[in-house]
């Protein structure tokens, strides 16, 4: 079982030298690739201010109160508030599709989801040691009880391959490429011993004049020296095998929503895991082939 989190709680520090580690991490800044430039009515740089200002309140709070930053408040029989966030448990996750998970949490007693039909709610989390925040539309009935359901879809999809690994993300990137309707961004780092190694080089380079793929590949056993004929464009990391900062560098640019992929040879898979653990990606955001 976890929980996400959308209430802080806190207890009154014992000297005031420790307050700080009490209050609850300020919320990340968008990121300008999180913006779709459209004008939305809420946009992430709006819920940004809003989280920003929430996040003092909780702070203030902290400061002048004799323990706790939001104390349980049950006495409401709606689940959401305008005032402050609500700790929901996850019951579960169901994947529904290949970038679409169904995420299920358990309402507390007596309450109930809002009345309003299409009524959003700002859920937030930690990740990575961040706390990000998005707007999701509940799926279930207004006035529902007992339960909670979302349906969330990852915006990025990253692919760590290795060898051979490459053939099950193939797929993947088809289906994802080929459905206009689908705007997941796909991040493929593919090792490889050399460049003539690369398998399926020739969909790898159409598929890199769509908007939302990019591929690194990544050459243990080539030097740049030697390296006489390239695809303009592509990038290339030389005599390097796939390390734990390379993968950081890749990742933790899409902490907001990402979904890792990794297969490969058993040594490498079990190094991928290893940096991902490293890098506090909750297990629930990595799928391994």
């Amino acid at each position: 079982m976890r929980a996400i989190d959308v209430m802080e709680k806190h207890h009154q520090p014992d000297d005031k030298d420790d307050e700080l580690l009490l209050f609850p991490p300020c919320p990340a800044e968008p990121l300008p690739s999180d913006c779709c430039g459209l004008g939305c009515t809420s946009c992430v740089y709006d819920m940004y201010e809003k989280e920003l200002a929430l996040w003092k309140i909780d702070c203030e709070r902290i400061r002048n109160s004799s323990g706790s930053a939001d104390a349980d408040d049950d006495s409401s029989d709606v689940v959401q508030s305008p005032d402050e966030y609500r700790m929901l448990e996850l019951l579960s996750i169901t994947q529904m599709t290949s970038d679409c998970f169904r995420y299920t949490f358990i309402l507390p007693k007596h309450q109930i989801l809002p009345p309003t039909v299409g009524q959003y709610m700002v859920l937030r989390w930690k990740m990575a040691n961040k706390v990000v925040t998005r707007q999701y539309t509940p799926i279930n009935p207004a006035e529902s009880k007992d339960k909670l359901d979302f349906i969330i879809k990852y915006k990025h999809l990253v692919m760590l391959a290795a060898g051979t690994g490459i053939t099950p993300m193939i797929q993947l990137i088809q289906h994802v490429l080929h459905n206009d309707r689908d705007d997941t961004w796909l991040h493929l780092v593919y090792a490889c011993k050399s460049y003539s190694t690369i398998l399926c080089k020739d969909l790898l380079d159409q598929w890199s004049d769509y908007w939302n793929f990019s591929v690194v590949y990544v050459l243990s056993k080539e030097i740049e020296e030697d390296y006489v004929y390239h695809r303009y464009g592509d990038e290339v990391v030389f005599g390097s095998r796939l390390t734990e900062p390379m993968v950081r560098q890749y990742i933790l640019n899409y902490t907001d929503s990402v979904r890792v992929l990794i297969c490969g040879t058993k040594s490498f898979n079990e190094d991928m895991l290893s940096y991902l653990r490293n890098m506090d990606i909750p297990g629930k955001d990595i799928y391994k082939f």
